[in-house]
């Protein structure tokens, strides 16, 4: 069992690692597709870092939580093996029907993990969310970086310093 906790932290690391890569070079390239003149300084670069690790965050979040549900499901198939169990040989059930009612347990397996499924969709839709926002974020403020860049490359409009007109002028 520990083995497979150890397993499933794993696989929640690593799917967290290439899908927050992927997130981060899809929001940065499709800033520099849209705008190929596009320059990143070290503000930036931080930027990304935080970004990066608030999504690494949120998706190992949602793949733990994948993995927690797919739990659920796998204990309430194990009652209902256990039904099969006591079918295939009813001298164990004869046994164990003074312990276990299986139409009973199996009902109540079930009104008791609902609100768990209920919890984990509901926890799934926010992690899922909040990748969506802290990506959304990032091509905002970047679009919104490039704005600004492109205005301070404009020439000012009013009073020049210099009328001078070049041979181009005419």
């Amino acid at each position: 069992m520990f083995y497979l906790i150890i397993e499933n932290i794993f696989s929640c690391f690593i799917i967290a690692l290439v899908v927050t890569i992927l997130l981060i070079l899809i929001g940065a390239g499709l800033v520099k597709w849209i705008y190929p003149r596009f320059k990143f300084n070290p503000l930036y670069y931080i930027l990304l870092l935080f970004v990066a690790v608030m999504l690494f965050i949120q998706v190992f979040l949602l793949a733990g939580a994948t993995y927690a549900k797919g739990y659920i499901s796998e204990a309430e198939e194990g009652m209902l093996s256990v039904k099969e169990l006591f079918e295939e040989y009813p001298a164990m059930k004869e046994y164990s029907e003074a312990y276990i009612n299986t139409d009973e347990t199996q009902e109540q397996i079930k009104y008791s993990l609902e609100p768990l499924y209920q919890y984990f969709r509901s926890y799934i839709w926010k992690r899922i969310i909040w990748i969506a926002g802290i990506e959304s974020l990032l091509v905002v403020f970047f679009i919104y970086q490039v704005n600004n860049q492109n205005r301070r490359g404009k020439p000012s409009v009013g009073r020049t310093k210099t009328n001078r007109r070049s041979i181009s002028d005419f």
